[in-house]
């Protein structure tokens, strides 16, 4: 059965990757993390940190420091450049992020004959992803272990295709481990979709005839979307039509007192209202802000207004380091909404 954790004030690494010695977490702001513990892998955990107001996700491994030393020493030897590891400091848990370029050996290798270090090659995973007559299983952990992989541009394409040939099939899952996965899965495809697969992402909102997927991937949904704007802005000539009616048709349906107040739909609520502002400004359509914030006020729940001010001011500052054309647009948007 899976296991929630959170703790107040734990440690974390920077989003890079790059390694940081034990002991130097003391500069890194964290408000608090959560471990979930990943179904059917014993000892691996998925870890959620906020930090300086982005979530960030990783994989973590219970472990002892003789494993730990053992894992640093294998991937030393198997990658092509020193793998990327980071350690949590104190603690029971460690987290390692690894995304080292791994040959990939002879295409006709079998993979059944492999072992698990199929999880750390790129190519091995999406093998993974795309050959027929994989488990279930197999294409879950591939999704999982894909998130936190670097993989090449010609990689990039039968990557998104395997990502978004599971979300088409699981989305709808009520399986917890399967649930976990799809989320990853968002999540990657999220971050690496050129502007025309926006039309595909926008319809993962969507209900099939007989069911609606969850609030937990209506909230992977839409912080993929945030991830993606605050990091790799848009303009006007990408297809946003679908994904942009997507967001704000979400937000307003959580825009009420009665869902706001549910901590399990808050969330929702903010991160959906935060990606449809985002990307309303980025491409020029500010009169859907409007009508967001005009929506906010209405629901007349201070704490949740000062949030969404709040996020979307340090979004406003942060973007400027990615384009400073998006964050000005965005910064005097904020201004004349709020």
């Amino acid at each position: 059965m899976s296991k929630l954790v959170k703790k107040q004030g734990d440690l974390f690494l920077p989003w890079s990757g790059a390694t940081v010695a034990e002991g130097q977490f003391e500069d890194l702001e964290t408000d608090f993390t959560i471990l979930q513990e990943l179904g059917g892998v014993s000892g691996v955990v998925s870890v959620d940190a906020l930090i300086q107001e982005q979530w960030r996700r990783f994989i973590a491994f219970e472990m002892d420091e003789q494993s730990r030393s053992d894992l640093a020493g294998s991937l030393q030897r198997r990658a092509s450049r020193p793998p990327r590891t980071t350690w949590k400091s104190s603690r029971p848990v460690h987290v390692v992020r690894v995304a080292p370029t791994i040959q990939s050996g002879s295409n006709e290798e079998s993979i059944e004959s492999e072992n698990n270090d199929w999880v750390l090659d790129p190519m091995k995973l999406l093998q993974r992803l795309e050959r027929q007559g994989t488990t279930v299983e197999e294409r879950r952990i591939a999704v999982l272990f894909a998130e936190t992989t670097a993989f090449s541009s010609d990689q990039l394409p039968p990557l998104l295709n395997g990502l978004a040939a599971f979300i088409d099939e699981y989305r709808f899952s009520t399986t917890k481990k399967i649930v976990n996965a799809v989320g990853s899965a968002i999540r990657k495809f999220g971050m690496n979709m050129p502007p025309e697969q926006f039309p595909r992402f926008a319809a993962w909102f969507g209900p099939s005839e007989t069911e609606t997927i969850s609030h937990d991937v209506e909230l992977e949904l839409v912080k993929a979307v945030v991830w993606r704007l605050s990091y790799q802005p848009v303009d006007a000539v990408a297809p946003i039509v679908e994904l942009l009616e997507s967001l704000r048709s979400l937000a307003t349906d959580y825009l009420t007192p009665r869902l706001v107040l549910q901590k399990n739909y808050a969330a929702i609520a903010l991160n959906a209202t935060i990606a449809t502002v985002l990307l309303a400004s980025q491409v020029g359509q500010n009169e859907v802000a409007v009508q967001m914030a005009k929506i906010i006020r209405e629901i007349n729940i201070d704490w949740f207004q000062q949030q969404v001010m709040r996020r979307l001011k340090n979004l406003s500052v942060s973007l400027r380091s990615e384009n400073a054309e998006a964050g000005e647009k965005l910064e005097l948007l904020v201004k004349n909404l709020f």
